[in-house]
């Protein structure tokens, strides 16, 4: 009987949200004339538990897809690679919700955010001819996401603007032109450096 008490408690405060929008992410450090800036859908769910009438602890796992581009530029050992991308990106973060005194429905978030962007080039400029390599750009980067956050219609939906700012940790670069193995190795040469994501989603209670 107790523990089925609590466990009510639990879920009566437990939320588990559909979510689905639009992201501007910046990716590899391209400004739009090299190929980055990239505005894509995203995907995910949101789960949230009601620590007390001002506060949620939230999270989120999302995937953000841009489609193939032309003209497409990274620098690889220093080496430019022309060519299209597909760009997926999995967001993971662990927001703390605040509702400030007098906010009837607006909670302002901040926490911890893991991205990790996968970024598959391929009909690259270098190619032997006849050959289409298709190479895979990992990019792993950590940081911090802030947002302000709406419920609508009794916690039933709610709107969300997010800001992810992440510093880019590890580069890896896979090597698919081969069918018999992948290689993979961490790749020095692109620039560590400060990166700018911003985020409008929609989220649907599922239960």
């Amino acid at each position: 009987m107790l523990f089925s008490t609590a466990f009510a408690n639990v879920d009566n405060k437990l939320r588990v949200y559909f979510r689905g929008g639009y992201i501007l992410q910046d990716i590899a450090g391209n400004r739009p004339e090299k190929g980055g800036d990239y505005f894509s859908f995203l995907v995910g769910g949101h789960v949230h538990y009601q620590i007390n009438s001002q506060l949620l602890l939230g999270l989120d796992a999302t995937v953000a897809f841009a489609p193939f581009r032309d003209s497409t530029r990274v620098e690889i050992d220093n080496e430019e690679i022309k060519g299209d991308a597909f760009i997926r990106t999995n967001y993971y973060s662990l927001p703390l919700y605040y509702r400030p005194e007098g906010w009837k429905s607006y909670y302002l978030g901040m926490g911890p955010a893991l991205t990790l962007n996968h970024i598959q080039y391929r009909n690259f400029s270098k190619n032997e001819p006849g050959i289409e390599k298709k190479n895979k750009l990992l990019l792993k980067n950590v940081g911090i996401v802030t947002g302000v956050k709406k419920f609508l219609e009794d916690n039933i939906s709610f709107v969300e603007a997010n800001m992810f700012v992440v510093y880019w940790d590890e580069f890896f670069l896979v090597n698919d032109s081969s069918l018999d193995a992948q290689v993979i190795e961490e790749d020095e040469s692109l620039e560590k450096r400060i990166n700018f994501t911003i985020s409008l989603s929609v989220g649907a209670l599922v239960f």
